[in-house]
């Protein structure tokens, strides 16, 4: 016979049945915690979860406001209401529950950020921008993943300018982030300063030789940022020795720099001499001389 003070064990098991995927015995032994709990705002938290993991997403909705209810001034809560509103086709409630986060004086730096990702799912960059934006004055200290957030979603929106003075900020945190400086660069060419541009990028290719003597630069991929918020030109991957010598390539190849640009794109071949597209940019280049 289960006691009240056996809710912990009854946790465990659940979740020891769902991992081996018996799935009727774990949604009955969490049942049963719930039962002995129904009232404990954790319990019932813990419960929610479950139930999305089950696919249970109506009873996860109906459960995550009872916690609301009893805790009214928990934000990750109506951050994953948000999100259960979100998977069961319902928008409008999932916005309507974001926009009460965004509002809420409890809300705290990860609560804002989770609910800028999901407006931005929304296709709400705006108001997105706003949580983070709100989520980088009020803390204590500034979060370079915020600042990096708030760089894309400006991006986004095409304010190139204010994207640029996030990532000058961040880089102010981070100076030996290979993400930054590509960002920078990418920022830079876009508002038409290419020399800047072209300094930037070879920072980033000193510190990925760094990295590759053993030197280990900073890297906010260790961070967690906001899945799907971020430029496909600044991601990890863009940021190899064959990457980074093809975007500089291009770029004084854009400013009329042909020489420069067919140096480094000879580097890029011998880093992949397999690669036919970067013989043919190479090739282009050097007729073009």
């Amino acid at each position: 016979q289960c006691q009240p003070d056996s809710v912990e064990i009854l946790h465990t098991l659940a979740e020891a049945y769902e991992t081996a995927e018996l799935l009727e015995e774990a949604y009955q032994t969490a049942e049963r915690a719930i039962q002995l709990r129904p009232d404990d705002v954790e319990n019932l938290s813990w419960y929610a979860e479950r139930l999305v993991s089950f696919g249970r997403l109506p009873e996860a909705r109906e459960i995550l406001q009872q916690a609301i209810d009893l805790d009214i001034d928990r934000a990750d809560l109506l951050t994953r209401l948000a999100k259960v509103q979100l998977q069961s086709h319902d928008p409008e409630g999932a916005k309507e529950s974001l926009l009460a986060v965004a509002h809420m004086a409890t809300a705290g730096l990860m609560d804002l950020r989770r609910a800028a990702y999901l407006l931005v799912e929304l296709g709400s960059d705006e108001l997105g921008l706003n949580c983070l934006e709100r989520a980088q004055r009020e803390a204590q200290n500034p979060s370079l993943p915020a600042l990096f957030e708030t760089a894309c979603l400006h991006y986004r929106l095409d304010q190139f300018a204010a994207a640029l003075e996030d990532i000058q900020e961040a880089v102010a945190i981070r100076p030996d982030d290979l993400h930054l400086f590509l960002a920078k660069a990418d920022l830079l060419a876009k508002l038409g300063r290419s020399e800047e541009a072209f300094q930037s990028l070879e920072q980033a290719l000193s510190l990925e030789s760094a990295e590759s003597t053993g030197l280990v630069a900073g890297d906010l991929s260790r961070e967690k940022v906001g899945a799907g918020i971020v430029p496909p030109a600044w991601l990890y991957g863009s940021r190899t020795s064959m990457d980074l010598q093809v975007r500089i390539a291009r770029l004084l190849q854009g400013s009329g720099r042909l020489a420069q640009a067919l140096d480094h794109a000879e580097k890029a071949v011998k880093t992949c001499p397999h690669d036919a597209s970067l013989r043919f940019l190479a090739a282009d280049l050097a007729l073009a001389i």
